[in-house]
């Protein structure tokens, strides 16, 4: 427990003077740049994607892929969930009760 200080007067601070050569906040200099291009849209001259490489280094042996998918509409991937992934994860609990790591809820 600490002792009441009537004369304590909050955290020590040094004292503070004035700089007289401050002169604000630095800023870095703004210098014109004739060779700066912007491209308004970058993406108009993308070819459309083929292919997804994917490299994944694992020490643990039963990790496994299959049937990955890129989309940027969820109703997209969930119609292709019900068509491949849901009847494949359905077969393998069928095949292999014991050892699925799905469980029936």
């Amino acid at each position: 427990p600490q002792k009441p200080n009537p004369e304590y007067k909050g955290s020590w601070a040094p004292a503070l003077i004035d700089n007289p050569n401050y002169s604000g906040v630095w800023s870095p200099k703004k210098i014109p740049n004739p060779e700066f291009y912007e491209d308004k849209t970058p993406f108009a001259s993308l070819m459309p994607i083929a292919a997804v490489g994917i490299e994944m280094w694992t020490m643990t042996k039963d990790i496994m892929f299959d049937n990955v998918i890129l989309t940027d509409s969820k109703a997209v991937a969930d119609e292709w969930a019900g068509e491949s992934w849901n009847k494949k994860a359905l077969i393998e609990k069928l095949a292999s009760p014991g050892d699925s790591q799905w469980t029936s809820s």
